[in-house]
């Protein structure tokens, strides 16, 4: 087995996407039309932070197994690519596990030493985690193909609160509107999407958003660029009365989205705007596609469990 280095996602993009094909449990960040929006929109942590992608290609008898996407940071270690909010799982893609244990020997001696972080606990670089281990808590909502099966499995309180926010709604005769915005076309709610998601840093961790780090947010951020134009991101918005009250985002897989934001407009608390977006969401999931795992992410928020919501972890080692 060799190993290449390249600087050029493009030139390996077919590459790339015929191996995303074949890794099982593959994370949906590594979906090639969405990590070449992110491999472009890191250019602040490229520039500020000075770090240096290099894309790791390894060949065996002329045909390429497995590519480990990595960054040079400024202190000279190598990470994993995707070390910052917003890209909420990590990896590698590869033909068949069997080559890991041989890239990951190569990548050693090539570069020293490794580190890896937001590995899931279904991937089989786990495998490899042995000292100095964190171990981070995600929550995520297997609801199934049946959306009633999935309603009668919660408490009976939570079913009462559910219903209650709707009820509140009509005894307050305010319309309730859900839009599904899978790519571009659908006319992105961008304005909507970031203004809610500031206010909502702002009243929850006390951070204000500049005019300026706005701007950046709506147009240059890494992650809005994928929630707004990946093939596979899924944003699900909902309007109280025709303001926006709740949305989250996320990257698909076949069966499982990712929701690296969510975010609800504390002035509709009222009728829990958070419940009724997943509760409109898994309906959506059910009637249209092919997902039934709702991966609500790190942090371990009552409410997730409340929702039928399970454990699961994420790695952070260095080799």
């Amino acid at each position: 087995m060799q190993l290449l280095t390249s600087h050029n996602f493009k030139s390996i993009k077919d590459i790339w996407s015929r191996l995303y094909a074949l890794t099982p449990e593959v994370s949906p960040f590594l979906a090639p039309e969405a990590f070449e929006i992110a491999y472009r929109y890191f250019y602040p942590y490229y520039i500020i932070e000075r770090h240096f992608p290099t894309l790791c290609i390894f060949k065996e008898d002329d045909r390429v197994v497995a590519i480990a996407p990595l960054l040079r940071c400024r202190d000279g270690v190598y990470r994993l690519f995707g070390a910052y909010n917003g890209f909420n799982e990590c990896g590698m893609l590869y033909e068949d596990s069997s080559v890991l244990p041989e890239c990951i020997s190569l990548l050693l001696k090539q570069f020293g030493s490794i580190e890896f972080q937001k590995i899931d606990e279904r991937s089989p670089l786990v495998n490899f985690a042995r000292n100095n281990v964190t171990v981070s808590n995600n929550v995520a909502i297997h609801f199934g193909n049946n959306y009633d099966d999935w309603f009668k499995s919660l408490s009976s309180s939570v079913r009462q609160n559910i219903r209650t926010a709707y009820n509140r709604l009509n005894k307050d005769n305010l319309a309730l509107e859900t839009r599904i915005v899978t790519d571009r076309n659908d006319g992105y709610p961008l304005n909507h999407i970031i203004d809610l998601y500031c206010r909502r840093h702002n009243e929850r961790y006390g951070v204000k958003t500049s005019v300026l780090k706005k701007w950046f947010l709506k147009h240059q951020n890494f992650a809005t660029r994928l929630y707004r134009f990946a093939p596979n991101a899924k944003t699900v918005i909902i309007y109280i009365d025709g303001k926006p009250a709740a949305f989250l985002s996320g990257l698909c897989t076949d069966n499982r989205i990712i929701v690296p934001r969510l975010s609800i407009n504390n002035e509709y608390r009222r009728y829990s705007p958070g419940m009724i977006l997943v509760n409109e969401t898994i309906k959506h999931f059910i009637a249209d596609t092919s997902i039934n795992i709702l991966d609500l992410s790190l942090g371990e928020e009552p409410y997730k469990y409340q929702l039928g919501g399970t454990l699961h972890h994420a790695y952070r080692f260095t080799l």
